[in-house]
């Protein structure tokens, strides 16, 4: 039986969204989004995530919500040990199988 790979980017949500900022600052499409690079995290929040990138020198922070506390931790790891990386690089991360155990 073949191995099952999932991906950061195969979660449900994901690409992120940019929060707070006005739409004609904030990148418009997947593409763009995916260009934005990890700064820190700000704080994880039962099955939220939050936490600012850079998108051609702005600030942005962005809010990604997960199916429970469980995979907001890990992704939250992941996010946090890939700073300087770009969203559409996170995405091609495998998630480890002990979190797709259930």
């Amino acid at each position: 039986m073949p191995k099952i790979t999932t991906r950061v980017k195969d979660l449900p949500g994901w690409m992120p969204r940019p929060i707070g900022l006005p739409s004609r600052f904030a990148p418009s499409d997947s593409d763009a989004l995916g260009e934005a690079t990890v700064e820190h995290i700000l704080r994880v929040m039962d099955d939220r995530i939050v936490f600012t990138c850079k998108y051609k020198g702005r600030r942005i922070d962005f809010d990604f919500s997960t199916e429970d506390r469980k995979t907001s931790d890990k992704v939250a790891e992941i996010l946090r040990s890939h700073r300087e990386k770009s969203l559409a690089s996170i995405g091609t991360i495998e998630l480890p199988a002990d979190l797709l155990a259930a």
